[in-house]
């Protein structure tokens, strides 16, 4: 019992990788259209009632009054 030798499968050239990225980037950009607010930042704040006034913090950002993370 030993292996079959089989040649190595072609590197994609530039359109292979296109072709092969193009749905994923497709299906992301079609959710984010889809979804007005992908990070539900544009409810009301509810201990201000100006809205979310955000700043970064320990890398992260969040809203001052509410302490809601935006974006980790």
């Amino acid at each position: 019992m030993g292996f079959q030798r089989k040649i190595q499968p072609a590197a994609l050239d530039r359109s292979g990788v296109a072709a092969t990225i193009r749905p994923f980037i497709a299906e992301e950009i079609a959710f984010a259209t889809r979804n007005v607010d992908p990070f539900l930042v544009d409810d009301p704040c509810p201990f201000n009632p100006a809205g979310h006034r955000f700043t970064g913090s320990c890398g992260d950002v969040v809203c001052l009054h509410c302490a809601r993370i935006v974006w980790a």
